[in-house]
């Protein structure tokens, strides 16, 4: 990966930041395997993408939360 990214393709270092904690999704996934996905044993791989998509809606119904997960990497939005 190393290689790769000091191979002068820049593409991927301005995709994805270099640490989790300028990332405003890790922030997310962290709340989504804190809550909906805590403790789940889904029988199939349908359950757990049922209950991470009901995660997903919960954060987009909960406006703050997004905010948050950018205010928490240090971005706003103005």
């Amino acid at each position: 990966m190393l290689g790769f990214a000091s191979s002068g393709s820049g593409w991927w270092w301005s995709r994805y930041p270099p640490t989790p904690e300028l990332n405003p999704v890790e922030p997310l996934w962290s709340n989504l395997k804190g809550v909906e996905l805590a403790n789940l044993a889904g029988d199939t791989l349908d359950d757990v993408v049922a209950a991470a998509e009901r995660g997903i809606q919960r954060i987009r119904g909960t406006h703050h939360l997004a905010f948050s997960f950018l205010r928490y990497c240090g971005l706003s939005l103005w």
